[in-house]
């Protein structure tokens, strides 16, 4: 039991140093992308916008890489700019409100923002869907999403999840 705890303090440790060098660090693998941040939260207002409602591929562009991958509970959801849009026509054919609730947790580390959120719906025949969400978002250099991996939760089940998913 000892060893552990002190495992998992190190671990512990090791990850909250490491967060807080990758924020001074300027070379090496790091990206230079200085406003992930701001990218998340201007993206996440545009979801919570009446634009969402009519997405076109060149609202993408401003936030996400070509070639990006959304994994949902390690199954890849969508990939690149057909499929997303696919995917979010689909939430829109499932849901009749769609609300994605501030940040509770923001981190940052190298070229990553871990964030956790809730999402608050109502599908198409009034019920009441939430969801809890993690996310870990990689960038590239033009601070553009290359990868959105989350993990969702919801007291309602995994089928709505299964619904919005784009398949061949």
């Amino acid at each position: 039991m000892k060893n552990k705890l002190r495992v998992g303090l190190l671990l512990t440790s090791l990850f909250s140093l490491t967060s807080s060098f990758s924020v001074f660090a300027e070379s090496g693998d790091f990206i230079t992308c200085q406003s992930k941040l701001n990218q998340v939260n201007e993206m996440y207002g545009f979801f919570n916008s009446d634009k969402f409602k009519y997405l076109t591929k060149k609202d993408l562009e401003k936030f996400l890489a070509p070639n990006m991958d959304m994994i949902t509970n390690n199954k890849i959801m969508a990939s690149g700019y057909t499929d997303l849009m696919k995917h979010f026509e689909l939430i829109g054919s499932e849901m009749k409100e769609f609300k994605i609730l501030p940040a509770q947790y923001v981190t940052e580390a190298g070229n990553d923002v871990v964030i956790k959120y809730d999402i608050d719906t109502v599908n198409k025949s009034g019920a009441k869907v939430s969801f809890s969400e993690i996310a870990i978002l990689s960038f590239n250099n033009d601070c553009k999403i290359t990868r959105w991996d989350e993990i969702v939760y919801t007291k309602q089940g995994h089928s709505t999840l299964e619904n919005i998913r784009v398949s061949d």
